[in-house]
């Protein structure tokens, strides 16, 4: 089974009661996933993480395992790894369970520790640090919001257009991409207007939306910012 084919066998596996089963599919794509298909990398911190945990929810095994892989991935990057994907892979877990502060407090030490590395990351901790209202340090993290938007537009494209190429279950891939991306211009333009530049927040929305080149991903997109 390809790495897509194994997240599809974790839910059948789940839906059937074979927890463990799923358990195992689900840490073997954590793990192994972006080695076969980079284009996972959404999917991955997004509809994987939130099948784990609807796992957890039914067999507490599961659980323990997401808590004891964040926490070990946490102490880490605090042990002085510096891995911006390490990074990002905790923000999304703690996302994932509601865990804002737990990003923040890691950003807070990183800073302290390698204030290079958090800069490196500060996109990454830019939702919870909004999240938990730091809106100031989150719009620290955006020296030139145009263009993290920009390149964000750009990755995206890049990212669906290499998904067409190679996924196998385009929409689930599509859909991710989309939705994070969507939550990251809803983010910047959420910290713009709560440190006083709607006029900037406006202009940013209405230059993605014109950038983006996937008919279905732009309407996907436009859908999510109306609702």
């Amino acid at each position: 089974m390809n790495a897509q084919e194994r997240l599809l066998q974790a839910r059948i596996a789940a839906g059937e009661g074979r927890h463990e089963e799923a358990l195992r599919e689900l840490i073997w794509f954590h793990d192994h996933a972006l080695a076969e298909d980079r284009s996972l990398r959404g999917v991955r911190l997004s509809f994987a993480l939130s099948y784990w945990l609807e796992l957890a929810d039914r067999h507490p095994p599961a659980g323990t395992a997401y808590d004891d892989l964040r926490e070990a991935k946490t102490a880490r990057l605090l042990a002085g790894e510096e891995d911006r994907e390490l990074f990002q892979d905790v923000a999304a877990m703690n996302e994932a369970v509601g865990d804002a502060e737990a990003t923040c407090r890691l950003f807070r030490r990183l800073h302290e520790a390698s204030p290079a590395f958090a800069a490196a990351c500060g996109s990454l901790a830019r939702g919870a640090l909004a999240e938990a209202g730091q809106h100031g340090l989150a719009r620290a993290t955006l020296p030139d919001p145009l263009a993290a938007i920009d390149a964000g537009v750009a990755e995206l494209n890049d990212d669906v257009a290499d998904a067409a190429r190679r996924a196998t279950h385009l929409e689930v891939v599509v859909s991710a991409f989309a939705g994070n991306f969507t939550k990251d211009l809803e983010l910047v333009a959420r910290i713009l207007r709560h440190t006083g530049d709607a006029a900037l927040a406006e202009r940013i929305e209405a230059r993605a939306l014109a950038a983006i080149v996937d008919p279905e991903v732009l309407r996907q997109v436009e859908a999510a910012l109306r609702s």
